[in-house]
């Protein structure tokens, strides 16, 4: 068994090398069923998509099924990744707190296709990762929308600004957020009414209807676009006004030429300016994820090693009462009492690996339980 991830990510890719990919759960299913993995969960957020597995021994993940941009990493180093990225360490917005119900929601959507590797993983990461915030975080947590509202400092009519919101679900509160800590007014528009009312109620920003959003780029400033549409939202703009675009989405959500446009892709430089002190503070979190994942890497090898030990201790009881019984046949001596002295002898020479735990363990167990033994 071998634990990966194969990671596409802010750093090694642009959001149109993201988008789509392993999103198709029909094809996800191929993997598992009769492909190269037993257990998979894909993990889709603003700044990466990734695809955690278990290789079974035996098998191999074909190399043309891996995006060339990707970095690929197994055992602990996996472990010490999805601890990293649920603390934010990964992020753009390095010590950012939202990819945590990013991560979470598509664990819950991925759920049926784990197994019992990447479900403990996932379920204990989520709980260390608490810990470790908790513990270690220096706080101030940033995100995108706090890093895109950084970039609209630059227009000429800051501070008095008027600002759009297209999209009202998890990136827009957050952005709405934002927005509202930052003093600014601004307009919400929604396609589910509903969800977008109560946020403009939340936020104390004005609503606009869905059907009427595209009167904002008359009158807006700034336009920031934070839905999960498939495809652009806006492709050409009537009047004269020139608004600027802050594009969140991971499909491209405007593309009208001549237009100021800033999108996640484009944060990367100003992003390491912005957080070049806050990155320092992250120090001691940085050292106790690392023993963390160290900690969590023994507990899975651990369960690895008891479900072998399982399946030899099996396959032994089963030679147990096979030989008993023929002997017991054979020579007229109780099964019973012969069965009690097989067990007797096989625990004797299995006494020294029953007292062991860590990866040898593990490897003898599996040969145990995997081999014949005569």
């Amino acid at each position: 068994m071998r634990l990966i991830c194969i990671s596409v990510n802010y750093e090694n890719s642009k959001l149109a090398d993201r988008a789509g990919l392993w999103e198709d759960e029909k094809e996800l299913r191929l993997m598992l069923d009769g492909g190269p993995l037993s257990e998979i969960v894909p993990i889709h957020t603003c700044n990466r998509t990734e695809l955690y597995g278990i290789i079974p021994e035996g098998r191999e993940f074909p190399s043309d099924s891996i995006p060339s941009c990707a970095d690929i990493l197994t055992g602990k180093d996996v472990v010490e990744h999805l601890l990293r990225v649920l603390l934010g360490l990964e992020s753009m917005a390095c010590g950012e707190s939202f990819v945590v119900s990013q991560v979470k929601k598509e664990y819950d959507r991925y759920s049926p296709l784990c197994g019992r590797i990447l479900n403990r993983l996932f379920q204990r990461s989520f709980n260390l990762a608490g810990i470790l915030r908790t513990e270690y975080h220096p706080g101030r947590a940033p995100s995108i929308p706090w890093l895109m509202a950084q970039a609209i400092k630059d227009h000429p009519a800051w501070p008095s600004l008027r600002i759009a919101l297209i999209g009202a679900g998890d990136m827009g509160t957050e952005t709405a957020k934002v927005l509202k800590a930052m003093g600014l007014s601004f307009s919400i528009s929604n396609r589910t009414e509903k969800t977008g009312k109560s946020l403009a109620e939340e936020t104390g920003a004005d609503w606009l209807p869905w059907e009427r959003w595209k009167d904002l780029t008359e009158t807006s400033d700034v336009l920031i676009f934070a839905t999960s549409s498939p495809e652009p939202l806006l492709s050409e703009i009537d009047g004269e006004n020139r608004p600027w675009i802050i594009d969140m989405g991971a499909i491209p959500q405007v593309e009208v030429p001549g237009l100021k446009r800033i999108s996640v892709d484009e944060l990367r430089d100003r992003t390491l300016e912005i957080l070049d002190d806050y990155r320092r503070d992250l120090g001691k979190l940085e050292e106790e994820t690392e023993e963390a994942a160290q900690a969590l890497w023994a507990d899975l090898i651990t369960v690895r090693t008891d479900t072998y030990r399982r399946l030899a201790m099996m396959r032994v009881g089963h030679i147990v009462d096979e030989r008993a019984a023929r002997t017991a046949q054979k020579i007229g001596v109780s099964e019973e009492i012969l069965r009690q002295m097989a067990w007797s002898v096989a625990k004797g020479i299995l006494s020294p690996v029953l007292e062991m735990n860590g990866p040898h363990s593990s490897r003898i167990w599996r040969a145990l339980s995997e081999e014949e033994i005569s």
